[in-house]
């Protein structure tokens, strides 16, 4: 196709141009009526306009390059000043905390941990109201954690100091000396469905195949090294630590003696240790 195509140019265009353009006289453009007479008399003005311009700015070399200069610095100053990132994290009026206890606390030292930060929360300025959601968070379930839904009070009733991000930062520092609780305050993405909180996520992967007690110790090296520099704070690991867990094994063939089902024996465990919604019926048919 590129031979061919080169045999073309070379061969049958010069020919065609030579039989279809024919010379034109000075001034014969200008002359002609009709659409075509009225552009080629534009075209002409524009490239007579832009050639006078382009002279006279090789003329004046020193003050345009003043102008340039001040745009770039105007430019810089913009880089730096304006944020960077796909959208400015916002006041949005609510803010959520996640309380973490160890692996393998229980209800009642979760709950005392709980007390603690919902203490602290309902004296701060700037906080209208606080619910405690304890054996969930955006994180897991389990007994050991806990989630703080916080609604702000509004825009008009405060200040610098009592703005979204001053409170989440106030709430990592004041509660970072609770002994029992792993406490972290965070704002919500500034578009809903992206994410439960600000900022962005990475992987970290055992591409080694080290194994999990590596992978672990990797990343608790990692979190601390990044917590400790002066760009990133409040980086975490998503999801719970290790914990104790029981392994049932279901001998189907005597669970199938009692006319039972492994969907009947999943269900009666999963309602004994955690919960069933039953809060909706057919009512009237």
């Amino acid at each position: 196709a590129i031979a061919f195509s080169a045999l073309l140019a070379l061969s049958l265009t010069p020919a065609l141009c030579a039989t279809l353009l024919k010379p034109v006289e000075k001034g014969h453009g200008h002359a002609r009526k009709g659409v075509f007479g009225w552009f080629n008399r534009v075209l002409d003005t524009s490239r007579a306009g832009y050639t006078r311009t382009v002279q006279g700015s090789l003329k004046r070399t020193g003050r345009l390059m003043a102008i340039y200069l001040v745009l770039f610095a105007a430019v810089a100053y913009g880089f730096v000043r304006l944020p960077g990132g796909f959208l400015p994290v916002d006041d949005q009026g609510f803010i959520t905390t996640d309380v973490q206890t160890p692996s393998e606390s229980s209800y009642a030292r979760t709950e005392g941990a709980v007390e603690q930060v919902e203490k602290y929360l309902k004296n701060r300025a700037g906080i209208e109201n606080v619910t405690f959601l304890t054996g969930f968070s955006f994180l897991g379930q389990g007994m050991n954690t806990a989630q703080a839904f916080i609604t702000l009070k509004d825009w008009s009733e405060r200040g610098p100091k009592e703005s979204a991000a001053a409170i989440v930062a106030d709430i990592n520092r004041d509660l970072s000396s609770v002994r029992d609780a792993k406490i972290s305050a965070l704002q919500p993405p500034p578009i809903d469905n992206l994410g439960n909180s600000s900022g962005f996520s990475f992987r970290l992967q055992d591409r080694g195949q080290k194994g999990y007690a590596a992978l672990i110790a990797a990343s608790d090296r990692l979190i601390a090294e990044a917590n400790a520099g002066p760009v990133l704070q409040k980086v975490y690991v998503e999801g719970l630590p290790p914990a104790p867990q029981v392994n049932l094994m279901i001998d189907r063939e005597k669970a199938g003696a009692f006319g039972l089902t492994f969907e009947d024996i999943n269900n009666t465990i999963s309602t004994n240790l955690g919960s069933n919604y039953v809060n909706d019926f057919p009512n009237r048919g």
